[in-house]
């Protein structure tokens, strides 16, 4: 039982690694130059990842189907992790500067790269849309208390509609918005019509068919690029 779940484990992560040290290995090799990783990153942020958040949660047959508990739960952790951040970076550093960085760290994640592929790894379809929908909660939360949890130990303040105006016009979340607007969109037609009258797969094949493209790259080319950027020479350095 326990190498079963060890198996399981490995296989689900080991993908994950092995693309992250690919993209490591390509840019130490100077086959991955800074210009690359750069336009790469701004084409997973603002167009593959907000592509897949949609038709993950596009995927979902009803609204009906999200569970409302297990938003519930991650909400609510993601809090708990917040105070204990605080907590763990006022006593963790002396340097003021640092504590808002070590804070956010706690508690902040980066679940659209690595956490949406670990979800379609181990709860195939079903899982990954569940993640798609989870994070039209978490990112607001992991950017409001980042916010808060940088602008506390350096005095700079941000305007609080500004802020709320920057995290619905986050590609991520208009994404997974867009997605909860199709699921919304077909159970109003269900319950006018007793049927679907209008779908993207069926009256917009080519739409449907881009995106699921789009989909399909979006988690190689993500991992790939977070390894070209990564320099383990900046942590010899602390």
């Amino acid at each position: 039982m326990l190498g079963h779940i060890l198996l399981t484990a490995v296989n689900a992560v080991a993908p994950i690694v092995l693309l992250i040290a690919l993209g490591y290995w390509l840019k130490k090799r100077k086959l991955l130059d800074g210009n690359f990783l750069k336009t790469a990153n701004w084409l997973v942020f603002h167009v593959c990842l907000p592509a897949m958040l949609f038709v993950n949660v596009y995927s979902i047959e009803s609204i009906t189907n999200v569970r409302w508990d297990i938003i519930g739960y991650c909400v609510v952790a993601i809090t708990v992790l917040f105070v204990i951040g605080w907590g763990l970076g006022v006593t963790g550093t002396k340097d003021r500067t640092r504590i808002g960085a070590i804070w956010q760290c706690t508690f902040r994640s980066n679940f659209a790269i690595i956490g949406l592929p670990l979800a379609q790894s181990l709860g195939g379809d079903a899982g990954a849309a569940m993640a798609a929908v989870l994070s039209a909660f978490t990112i607001p939360f992991f950017n409001f208390y980042s916010i808060a949890a940088l602008s506390v130990y350096t005095g700079k303040r941000k305007n609080f509609w500004a802020t709320v105006k920057n995290i619905f016009t986050n590609p991520l979340t208009i994404g997974v918005l867009a997605g909860i607007g199709a699921l919304l969109l077909r159970a109003a037609q269900i319950a006018l019509f007793d049927k679907v009258v209008f779908s993207l797969e069926r009256d917009l094949p080519f739409l449907h068919k881009t995106l699921e493209n789009l989909k399909a790259i979006t988690s190689p080319l993500a991992l790939i690029v977070l390894g070209g950027q990564s320099e383990f020479s900046a942590v010899r350095g602390m």
